[in-house]
């Protein structure tokens, strides 16, 4: 099973714990109560589609725990991480003082003890000689080199922002704040590429980089930034902010979309989403529906199609996993599937593969039969998609 370690990070009292817990626990944002302070490290081991398993780190925030993890244990905690979600609380009176000093401590101390991995080769990919897996993934120490020609595969440590608790703030507000914590971001990652290329520069005026590093560029770490989401725990942004990081860590993703698109059209359909079960993450969705309409929203118009659609999952996500919470809670009993079918339009949602629910909607009165069928034909095939052996980070 291959694992990718996420990292969560933040001074205490952020909202690291609950958030954790509502995306990962089957809990609702009414029933979380009160969290004490995290001591440590506080890990848990998820399994996510298959054959890939999230280990999360749940990272205590008090200011002497923090410092011990950019000291003595920051190669234990940053190192080998495949994301890192930062967490800032909206309403800290200390934004632009210590909270910043900690987080960009954080991110020089992950690219030092994470550094991206790149892999280039001229043989072909199925090649099994010595000589090809010989290719795959060389460290680059210095964050810095890449071969100036051939085909590259640049792999690092995605990064997170996370500002939390915007219902406490105005919405001006924490927009101003997303905007500032991402050009510290863009600014620090430009410092931490310049110390690379220098460190480089000065090994190699001492003679001490060999020939097969000269004419190499350096790694653009800005692309490894994913973005600053503003979050909050009582509506759907949440799950849309968790939703895009773990799509970041699912191997395959981009041969189960396209799978995915298939199976659409050959259902007829105009929408289909794939689920994982647990969290009621989305883990990909195609559409064939012309923009500006959509089976909830047919009306609205003050959003880009592509991100009324987004919302809209998220906003399934929230309503599914309160409704299986209720089920289990109240009914005493487990959520399997739902079917509804009206004269103008038709939608299914059931169990796809082990760890993922589909859904999938056509624009008229389809026979719920029908559609449940397609599900069973497809399913050997997803599954097997997913069982495919990730690459190790």
């Amino acid at each position: 099973m291959s694992k990718r370690k996420v990292i969560l990070m933040g001074k205490g009292g952020a909202g690291k714990s609950s958030m954790k817990t509502l995306i990962f626990d089957s809990r609702v944002a009414q029933d979380l109560g009160t969290f004490g302070p995290t001591v440590g490290v506080s890990n848990t081991g998820v399994r996510f589609l298959a054959d890939v398993k999230l280990d999360v780190w749940d990272c205590g925030g008090q200011e002497d725990i923090m410092t011990s993890f950019l000291t003595t244990d920051s190669h234990n905690v940053f190192k080998l991480v495949s994301a890192l979600i930062y967490i800032f609380d909206l309403e800290s009176r200390f934004l632009e003082t210590t909270d910043k000093e900690f987080y960009l401590q954080c991110l020089e101390k992950l690219f030092k003890d994470s550094p991206p991995t790149a892999s280039h080769s001229t043989l072909t990919p199925t090649s099994s000689s010595p000589r090809s897996r010989a290719l795959v993934s060389p460290r680059i120490k210095e964050v810095t080199s890449l071969p100036s020609s051939g085909p590259i595969t640049i792999d690092g440590p995605k990064v997170f922002i996370l500002m939390h608790k915007k219902d406490l703030v105005s919405a001006e507000v924490a927009e101003s704040k997303r905007r500032m914590v991402e050009e510290w971001t863009y600014e620090a990652l430009h410092h931490v590429e310049a110390r690379a290329v220098q460190k480089l520069a000065n090994r190699r005026s001492a003679g001490s980089v060999n020939e097969a590093s000269r004419g190499r560029r350096r790694v653009d770490l800005k692309q490894f930034f994913m973005g600053a989401f503003c979050t909050t725990i009582w509506d759907d942004s949440l799950y849309s902010a968790w939703s895009m990081i773990v799509s970041t860590l699912i191997p395959n993703l981009e041969r189960i979309k396209k799978d995915l698109m298939i199976f659409s059209r050959s259902c007829n359909a105009t929408e289909v989403v794939i689920f994982e079960s647990n969290t009621w993450l989305v883990v990909c969705s195609v559409s064939n529906r012309s923009k500006g309409s959509t089976f909830i929203e047919g009306g609205a118009q003050e959003q880009d199609h592509d991100q009324q659609q987004k919302r809209l999952y998220e906003r399934i996500s929230s309503v599914i996993k309160t409704f299986k919470y209720s089920c289990v809670k109240g009914a005493r009993t487990q959520f399997e599937s739902i079917q509804i079918c009206e004269p103008d339009f038709t939608l299914v949602m059931d169990a796809f593969t082990e760890d993922t629910h589909v859904l999938i909607v056509c624009e008229n009165a389809v026979e719920p039969r029908v559609l449940t069928h397609m599900i069973e034909t497809a399913r050997p095939h997803f599954k097997s998609i997913q069982s495919s052996k990730p690459k190790e980070r």
